[in-house]
């Protein structure tokens, strides 16, 4: 037969490809990819067709001519020259097209297709089957709406139709194909079922009623999150051992549930106590210990008028700062306890003392001065015995002298009359008058003691090199006094 086509496989790389059939002109030469017609190459030379782009990898290439038929080569005219090339011209494409008609053409004996075959208009395919006779087998199609294709299965086989019944079998259904459409009404028994099939996913909604689960069944695993709610739960049936720790919240506990009962000693510490909710009737008596009271948290607003007695306070607790302007009383010294380093400079004004509180024994020696001595306040009664031994203006032991002698009876007058009207006398009538005036001597100065004892306030108060001496005719006689003693 002779070769009208050649046939490749594509590797999605080579564009050209060799022809091996004779041609008239280039124009009847043609291609097709995977049955589709293309026009997308030219001639590279006279025996090699090249695309445009390389074929896909496996695209089914065929490369065939196709001579034209609607003209030919030469036409011949009556008493015109007959010439061999234009008779062998048209003879061969006569012959071109008659070689691709019978390559490409049906035979009633059978054949091979290497092409589509298309069916026209209505038209439809008929197989009268075994037997000769009236009854044919038609394959025809529904009016397409749009291109459609039927592939046949790779497998040997029968061809079903719907109105088969009885034919198909479990092999000839693909696994997974049947859906729940393909199955009529209560179709599917519990015999039907591979144990352990039904899941989740295969019951509707709300069909597992109570009759269906077998009691004792429905373990913790099988219930969703949140799903038993209150009213599922019979009455005092949720028991201790039923709730997990740390799960029962705030908002789970009612309010004033809680009793004292239900409070395991020591349970309540600082956290679960609310600020400002511990009142005084929350606490029992003796309660609040000194570790309880926080540092400086006992304000004067806290203590109780008088509550706090001696007793409460630490040893050198009480500073000058804590003791109220005059609030020490002479009850609450004491005795003995104020020394003088108890007193600061001028910290006892006259106001502080009572009356008649400072005797003798609480008087420093030595401490009071002529400034402490009020004008008139030293009598004769104030002045010891044998405290004044020496007079002013006198040698020592004057005033001594006159205190122990208590025969002196003259006057200073008369003493006075005696200064200067002695004669000399013998010896001893001088040593006599001597005796007599040393005797009137001391007379007088008893006399002048008392004077100046009783002269002596004002001569302590008023004792300046500007105030008035004692009066010379006074000091006199305790002159003449002196010269006896010598």
């Amino acid at each position: 037969m002779a070769v009208t086509s050649n046939s490749y496989t594509g590797n999605g790389s080579t564009t050209n490809y060799s022809i091996t059939f004779p041609y008239i002109a280039t124009t009847d030469i043609k291609a097709q990819i995977n049955g589709v017609a293309t026009t997308a190459f030219s001639l590279a030379n006279a025996t090699t067709v090249a695309f445009s782009s390389a074929p896909a990898n496996g695209a089914s290439i065929i490369l065939y001519r196709q001579t034209d038929d609607t003209t030919i080569p030469a036409t011949f005219y009556a008493g015109s020259s007959i010439r061999s090339d234009d008779l062998n011209n048209n003879f061969t494409q006569t012959l071109y097209i008659g070689q691709e008609t019978a390559t490409r053409s049906l035979s009633t004996l059978g054949g091979t297709m290497t092409g589509d075959v298309a069916l026209g208009q209505g038209a439809n395919l008929s197989f009268e089957g075994s037997t000769d006779d009236a009854h044919e087998t038609t394959l025809t199609v529904t009016n397409p709406t749009a291109d459609r294709t039927i592939t046949l299965p790779n497998v040997t086989g029968t061809v079903v139709t719907t109105g088969d019944s009885g034919t198909v079998t479990s092999t000839m259904i693909a696994d997974g194909t049947i859906a729940a459409a393909d199955l009529a009404s209560n179709s599917v028994t519990t015999a039907k079922i591979v144990d352990a099939n039904v899941t989740t996913a295969k019951i509707a909604d709300s069909q597992i009623t109570s009759a269906k689960i077998a009691d004792g069944t429905i373990v913790a695993g099988d219930l969703a999150s949140n799903s038993v709610t209150t009213v599922k739960v019979t009455d005092a049936n949720i028991t201790t051992a039923k709730i997990a720790d740390s799960n029962v919240t705030t908002a789970k506990i009612a309010d004033n549930a809680i009793t004292n009962a239900k409070m395991a000693d020591n349970s309540v510490n600082s956290a679960e106590i609310a600020a400002n909710a511990v009142t005084a009737s929350e606490l029992a008596d003796n309660a609040v210990d000194t570790a309880a009271i926080a540092d400086n948290a006992v304000t004067s607003a806290k203590i109780v008028a008088n509550a706090v007695t001696s007793s409460e306070l630490a040893d050198n607790a009480v500073d000058t700062a804590a003791i109220t302007n005059a609030a020490v009383t002479s009850a609450k010294l004491a005795n003995s306890s104020v020394t003088n380093s108890q007193l600061t400079t001028n910290c006892v004004a006259t106001s502080n003392i009572a009356d008649n509180a400072i005797t003798a024994a609480k008087i420093n020696a030595n401490a009071v001065d002529t400034s402490e001595i009020k004008d008139d306040a030293v009598t004769v009664a104030k002045i010891a015995d044998a405290e004044l031994s020496t007079l002013a203006g006198m040698q020592s032991g004057t005033a001594s002298v006159l205190a122990s002698s208590t025969a002196l009876t003259s006057t200073t007058a008369e003493l006075n009359q005696l200064d200067g009207k002695l004669s000399p006398l013998p010896l001893m009538e001088a040593i006599l008058m001597i005796s007599l005036l040393a005797r009137l001597l001391i007379v007088i100065s008893l006399v002048l003691l008392i004077a100046w004892a009783a002269l002596l306030p004002y001569q302590m108060k008023l004792a300046s090199p500007t105030q008035t001496p004692i009066p010379q005719i006074m000091l006199e006689p305790l002159s003449l006094y002196k010269m006896q003693a010598v």
